[in-house]
């Protein structure tokens, strides 16, 4: 997965940098681009973080009730 997520990003990364544009306009994109899938890894980790504490908690429960 995380393979497959740097490829991604790497592919984007490379696409920004060789297009026809202004070097400012470019690092703006790129920041721009890298926030958004900060934002978005960062959701990622807190909705799998939640659901691990979740089964955690269940599994707890489960081994409180034999």
């Amino acid at each position: 997965m995380m393979n497959i997520l740097k490829a991604f990003l790497a592919g984007i990364t490379l696409g920004v940098l060789f297009a026809p544009q202004s070097g400012e306009r470019t690092r703006k994109r790129l920041a721009e681009l890298f926030k958004d899938y900060k934002d978005e890894a960062k959701d990622y980790v807190a909705g799998a973080v939640g659901e691990a504490e979740s089964r955690i908690h269940k599994v707890k429960k489960s081994v409180e009730s034999l």
